[in-house]
């Protein structure tokens, strides 16, 4: 019998994961660039168990208690792409090749460290998927306020936060769905908090663009001299029906209520967005859109693989688990250790339309 291997961390610790920033409804994309998930927690504990199923139907009296209709998700597929991913000019050709139509590029994995750095990319895609076209941006713009606006304007927006190079330089790719007259504006939320003093108004202009319909979160680096701060921007669709509201929690101290909590905040709407620091303290933000009645689930499962670490085989070991779990709506969200084993969170969206799914 074959030894039984984890996914090795270096595999893991590759991955680009985004949150809060799914595609428009239907239209099966990642999202704008993310701020960092919510922080590891650091204490141990045992290994999460997957999200509890739903409880059973209650008494259906039309009356008093309607039937509910079957909440609504889109399944997913993902496909191990074959050119080195971390070549852009490689990685694109594959991406706009007739093999990858209607497919996004997810995340990249790495393959190999010597001779050369190797990775691949995994693509997404759904059923009915609609044409996409992409291009690239030089990584160094791709997540300011001016090029955001100048590609959304173009109905264009980045779906996975992957970096490839190309002569030297580091790109993004950003696609656009051919079947959506969609356009993408943003504004400049401010400074990301530090204190709870900035926290409070911080909040203040994020709900304030929130019910303007800019529910999607970014971040770029801002320069004033010496001084580098990290500002949040929000994105939204044009047209959008989404009036979003925001909300500022404590973090968990282990990975098990670091779930149940996006499950108690998932069941009424509310998403993990970003991770913040104040006084010290970590902090997420949570995103609900109020327009529309939506759920979000998580879960963890565990990664293993009888396949050598770093080979195609581990990747496509791995893939075969985002499909697996990406036939229930699910996809990956955060990826973690605990107790020397090696855990992916998923993230199921019901009911959802728009940015946040």
């Amino acid at each position: 019998m074959k030894e039984v291997r984890r996914l090795s961390p270096i595999m893991l610790g590759a991955l680009v994961m985004l949150t809060a920033c799914g595609g428009g409804g239907g239209g099966g994309g990642g999202g704008f660039p993310m701020l960092p998930a919510a922080p590891p927690p650091s204490a141990a504990g045992p290994a999460p168990a997957p999200a509890p199923s739903d409880p059973g139907p209650g008494p259906t009296d039309p009356e008093t208690n309607p039937p509910e209709r079957p909440m609504v998700t889109t399944p997913y597929s993902f496909k191990l792409g074959s050119a080195n991913a971390l070549d852009f000019k490689a990685l694109l050709a594959e991406l706009q090749s007739p093999e990858m139509a209607g497919r996004l590029s997810d995340l990249t994995i790495p393959i190999r460290a010597t001779p050369s750095p190797e990775g691949r990319a995994i693509y997404r895609g759904q059923e009915n998927a609609p044409a996409y076209l992409h291009r690239g941006v030089s990584a160094q713009d791709a997540t300011s306020l001016a090029t955001l606006q100048s590609q959304g304007a173009d109905g264009y927006r980045v779906i996975a936060s992957s970096l490839a190079v190309d002569a030297g330089s580091f790109m993004t790719i950003f696609s656009k769905d051919t079947s959506k007259d969609i356009r993408y504006e943003y504004v400049d939320a401010g400074a990301l908090p530090q204190t709870s003093a900035e926290a409070a108004s911080f909040l203040e202009s994020l709900n304030k663009f929130g019910q303007q319909g800019y529910c999607a979160t970014s971040a770029t680096i801002t320069r004033n001299g010496n001084q580098v701060s990290i500002t949040m921007l929000l994105g939204r669709e044009k047209p959008t029906t989404a009036r979003c509201s925001f909300e500022i929690l404590p973090t968990t101290p282990t990975y098990a209520g670091f779930i149940a909590q996006g499950n108690e905040k998932g069941a009424n709407g509310g998403k993990f967005s970003a991770a913040l620091g104040i006084d010290g303290t970590p902090k997420v933000l949570f995103v609900r859109d109020d327009a529309q009645k939506s759920t979000f689930k998580y879960y963890a499962t565990e990664y293993t693989s009888t396949a050598e670490p770093g080979s195609i085989e581990q990747a496509s070991d791995f893939v075969k688990i985002l499909n697996r779990e990406g036939a229930l709506g699910s996809r990956p969200f955060q990826q973690y250790q605990e107790n020397n084993r090696y855990y992916m969170i998923f993230t199921t969206s019901y009911d959802c339309k728009g940015l946040l799914c």
